[in-house]
């Protein structure tokens, strides 16, 4: 375990902040836009 925290403290993240925040946003719009589908799915259609 010791060589793996040595290596953990030398290394970076391979994704930088800006595009962690961007992935994040995709993230929150997919999971708004699965559950109103979801939604949709679930309610009773009572027109048509």
């Amino acid at each position: 375990m010791k060589h793996f925290e040595e290596a953990m403290k030398k290394i970076r993240p391979s994704v930088s902040e800006n595009d962690l925040e961007t992935y994040k946003k995709i993230e929150e719009e997919y999971l708004r836009t699965a559950r109103g589908a979801a939604i949709k799915k679930e309610a009773p259609n009572y027109f048509g």
